[in-house]
């Protein structure tokens, strides 16, 4: 049984790709660093790249890619992206870190982009819905980032301007499509992709109603967590994406230590996340 899309390239090349050094996209698809422009396609430029196997067990393993003279045309910091797959019975647990192995402060962003297929054969993608965990009775009650129509988000900075992104505030409204923790799946409901904060849930989960069965997706200390699916009729999808990040704010001057949502990392440290799929029959 097939839980993870399958690529076709007609409809999405990928099937479940690590989005950094950004999420979503730059405006006018370039940053500013020290003056100079640097040009990144939309998500990052990872998911592009081929990542070198660094160990491997029967049911483990741990992918790296690293910068290059290439990736400094895109992104001009030194950094150490790892990605460590593990099948856990019927949980497959992937752990995302990077690394700053340089000499000043590495800032970017980090997410997935998990494409799930509906699974289960013979019924409607009208029978699924995606869920949120509940925990004592209390109804998870997201926020929705507001965006432009190209996509980039809304909000003001408040006091003087400074190099981190500690002034902005974003532009967010409760999320109208979620009912006692439930969103419905229907053609068009997410345009271009729905960025939820404050999302309390340990998980989301993509559930056949009819029985129950669900893929469940770990969202456990992630500040985002984006949902898109694919416009297909014929081949429908669905994307429940945790993210550290956030696309560029639509007034954006460019610079990158002004770009909100960004992780900060000083020299020698390293950044973790994982994120779980929770196969429950």
């Amino acid at each position: 049984m097939e839980y993870i899309w399958n690529g076709n390239p007609s409809v999405w090349k990928f099937r479940a790709p690590i989005l950094f050094p950004i999420v979503g996209r730059l405006k006018d698809g370039y940053f500013l660093w020290q003056g100079k422009e640097y040009h990144m396609p939309n998500h990052g430029f990872a998911r592009d790249l081929e990542h070198s196997v660094v160990e491997e067990e029967k049911d483990r393993v741990v992918w790296r890619l690293q910068d290059t003279p290439y990736t400094r045309e895109f992104f001009p910091w030194p950094f150490v992206l790892e990605t460590e797959y593990q099948l856990v019975d019927s949980t497959l647990v992937f752990r995302t870190t990077v690394t700053n192995p340089g000499q000043q402060e590495l800032a970017f962003s980090l997410g997935s982009h998990t494409g799930l297929a509906y699974p289960w054969k013979g019924f409607r993608k009208e029978d699924y819905y995606l869920q949120f965990q509940l925990a004592d009775q209390q109804n998870e009650v997201p926020r929705m980032v507001a965006s432009s129509e190209g996509g980039f988000v809304l909000g003001t900075w408040s006091g003087e301007a400074n190099a981190a992104d500690t002034g902005f505030q974003l532009e967010t409204a409760a999320y109208p499509h979620i009912q006692e923790g439930k969103v419905t799946l229907q053609d068009g409901l997410f345009g271009g992709g729905h960025i939820l904060t404050g999302v309390t849930s340990q998980w989301v989960a993509l559930v056949e109603g009819t029985t129950g069965r669900q893929v469940r997706v770990n969202t456990a200390g992630f500040p985002y967590v984006v949902l898109w699916q694919s416009a297909s009729p014929t081949e429908p999808f669905v994307c429940i994406e945790p993210w550290f990040g956030l696309p560029d704010w639509d007034g954006t001057s460019h610079e990158w230590e002004r770009k909100p949502g960004l992780v900060r990392l000083e020299p020698g440290n390293s950044f973790s996340c994982h994120q779980s799929l929770e196969i429950v029959p």
